[in-house]
């Protein structure tokens, strides 16, 4: 008999989109950093941003990945349908 199709949980989706996001504004923070240490400083417009509002930007998606995980995990049972 053929095993009924289960829906795939759209919270991973959100978790790596998430992910991803947090993974590339902890690169340029970290760029931004080394670059403090330039004595001929250079900046783009988005490591003004990130020097700005990059700690802002990090704790947010820190919980925004805590929320989604609690969602995904907590409803991976629904969406399996097991």
């Amino acid at each position: 008999m053929p095993r009924p199709q289960t829906m795939s949980n759209p919270f991973y989706l959100l978790l790596l989109v998430v992910g991803v996001l947090f993974a590339i504004t902890a690169c340029c923070y970290g760029v931004m950093m080394v670059q403090s240490r330039n004595p001929f400083p250079t900046s783009s417009p988005l490591l003004q941003w990130i020097e700005e509002w990059g700690t802002i930007a990090l704790a947010t998606e820190i919980g925004v990945l805590a929320v989604l995980m609690l969602a995904a995990f907590g409803t991976d049972g629904y969406w399996t349908k097991e």
